[in-house]
């Protein structure tokens, strides 16, 4: 609406993956500037349908609908984005017929009618441990946790710095049976001491969760601006193969920012190349 370009990532699924059943998507925002829209696709070649169910922070569905997907069509659902409240929660797809599909959701904020952010949400496995890249200054890293069990669960957080030293900061708290979190990294119980600025890993800890990093940060103009970042999940084997990072840009107001690290707490070296779109190598300024 004011003519500025956003952009957000959308996860993309290789067709014939296997699907973790049922798909979760940890945090939902509606009301109060913000919509939400859950889009599903159906890789394969026979139809698919079930439930989309969204669920409060309490776990109290809030709201359900069916979908129908035919073959290697798409299910697009979006949030009223009604009411100066803004209610957060987790969704939830369950099928019923054909298999799962694959999914990701879409939030967007709404500043005095003009829409200043929008982050993409990827469908995250179930896990028991996770580990996630945070910041405490200028960005300011959030996460949310969806408890898929109908018990109430409770959830360890152990922060560390980027040397893999810990920080002695730790802290806990509790998720009611298929209820939600969503906090930024600053409001965890135990974390009053956290230096500002700061880096490092933060590992979560509990059974059946699901996660995804938030990152945001007030811009210039006082907009606030998110996107997501992913967990790695600690119990996966760490492959030897080459990683590929699909897409960079520098230069013409853009900026590129690379953050490795160690999921499950292993040393490793190694190299970082650049190519051009040609695929010759390129030589980039750092700060």
């Amino acid at each position: 609406e004011r003519s500025e370009f956003l952009l957000t990532t959308l996860p993309v699924t290789p067709v014939n993956a296997a699907v973790a059943s049922p798909l979760i998507f940890p945090h939902f925002a509606d009301g109060g500037g913000w919509t939400t829209e859950v889009i599903l696709v159906n890789p394969g070649d026979s139809a698919m349908s079930g439930t989309v169910r969204f669920i409060s922070a309490n776990g109290t569905p809030t709201n359900q609908s069916t979908y129908s997907i035919p073959p290697h069509g798409a299910f697009k659902l979006a949030t009223s984005g009604n009411g100066t409240t803004t209610n957060v929660g987790s969704v939830r797809i369950e099928p019923s017929a054909g298999g799962t599909p694959s999914g990701l959701g879409i939030f967007s904020f709404r500043k005095a009618g003009i829409t200043v952010s929008q982050a993409g949400v990827p469908a995250l496995p179930i896990g028991s441990a996770f580990r996630l890249y945070v910041e405490n200054g200028s960005a300011q890293t959030g996460f949310a946790i969806a408890n898929s069990s109908p018990n109430a669960v409770t959830v360890t957080f152990d922060l560390t710095a980027l040397d893999g030293t810990p920080t002695g900061l730790t802290g806990s708290t509790t998720i009611p049976g298929n209820g939600q979190v969503a906090m930024f990294l600053n409001e965890i119980a135990g974390f009053g001491s956290l230096p500002r600025p700061f880096q490092g890993i933060l590992r979560i800890q509990s059974a059946g969760i699901s996660v995804v990093g938030l990152r945001g940060r007030t811009n210039q103009r006082g907009d606030f601006l998110i996107t997501t970042t992913s967990p790695e999940d600690e119990p996966a084997t760490a492959s030897p193969a080459e990683l590929f990072l699909a897409h960079l840009v520098a230069g013409g107001g853009y900026a590129t920012q690379f953050i490795l690290f160690n999921g499950n707490g292993a040393s490793s070296t190694g190299s970082i190349r650049f190519f051009d779109q040609s695929g010759r190598p390129l030589t980039l300024p750092f700060k």
